[in-house]
């Protein structure tokens, strides 16, 4: 059961602003190591909490459990399977690749570890009040990630390593 001030919180989310937006929470999952896989179910279930209305993506392998992938694709996540693109740390670069989908409006860009909370969504909320195109220097010194619109998507495309198709998102 959460606290009255955490309650309050959950109730002022409840009253931000609905968006016909696409907005996505990415994440890179691999391994088995339950901080990462229970972390990712965890934020899961918190969605409809703290974020209501963004989609929580995971770019994932088959070193994933197969519960794990399960349960969130039951909990309405989107899953990418990157079995195909592998290299020394390639899992925790993984996550950026949100950048490169041009069906996204509006991104950020997470740890699984990392639990999504009210001061993360009220410090996302104002991110998106301030009509910033990107934010990476207060957000990430607040909770570890970073934060971007359609409009700078262009500005990723050279640098990225493996481009996803299309046809990975569906």
């Amino acid at each position: 059961m959460d606290s009255p001030k955490e309650q309050s919180y959950i109730d002022a989310i409840k009253l931000l602003p609905k968006s016909a937006e696409k907005r996505v929470i990415s994440f890179g999952l691999y391994g088995n190591n339950p901080k990462y896989t229970t972390g990712a179910v965890r934020n899961a279930e918190l969605r409809d909490t703290y974020f209501p209305g963004w989609v929580l993506r995971f770019y994932a392998d088959a070193s994933v459990p197969g519960e794990i992938l399960a349960r969130l694709k039951e909990l309405g996540c989107e899953l990418v399977e990157m079995d195909k693109y592998k290299g020394e740390a390639a899992g925790m670069f993984w996550r950026f690749l949100v950048a490169d989908d041009e069906s996204v409006d509006r991104w950020i860009v997470r740890d699984s570890d990392s639990r999504l909370n009210a001061r993360d969504r009220f410090a996302v909320e104002e991110w998106i009040t301030s009509g910033k195109v990107r934010e990476s220097k207060c957000l990430k010194c607040l909770f570890a990630h970073h934060v971007g619109v359609e409009t700078q998507k262009s500005n990723y495309r050279p640098t990225l390593p493996a481009r996803v198709p299309p046809s990975a998102f569906a």
